[in-house]
């Protein structure tokens, strides 16, 4: 079970699954997908809601995700701050991120 965004990602997702499962060698960019959408899987089953409602907001992938989960939040206000400061995080410092690790987040 893993977060995706759109129908076309959960095809392309599934294609390279049976490519890989046919023994089948993948290039860089499927094998990047392929641990993303493992690691995506990872948080969901560890953390469930949590990390889904973590992974809707812009700018948090799997590796602030599982920073911001693994911290010790008191109470859901503190959890939905954290995920506000890795938003504004994001925000101010997209512009100096380069097309391909835009597309990671």
């Amino acid at each position: 079970m893993t977060v995706l965004r759109g129908k076309d990602t959960a095809d392309r997702l599934r294609d390279i699954l049976k490519r890989r499962l046919k023994g089948e060698e993948l290039g860089e960019d499927e094998l990047k997908e392929l641990s993303l959408a493992r690691r995506t899987a990872d948080l969901v089953l560890s953390y469930g809601k949590r990390a889904i409602i973590a992974l809707q907001v812009r700018g948090v992938g799997p590796e602030t995700a599982f920073r911001i989960l693994g911290k010790m939040h008191f109470d859901e206000k503190e959890f939905y701050l954290d995920l506000l400061k890795a938003n504004i995080r994001f925000l101010k410092t997209r512009q100096y991120w380069d097309d391909q690790t835009l597309k990671a987040s």
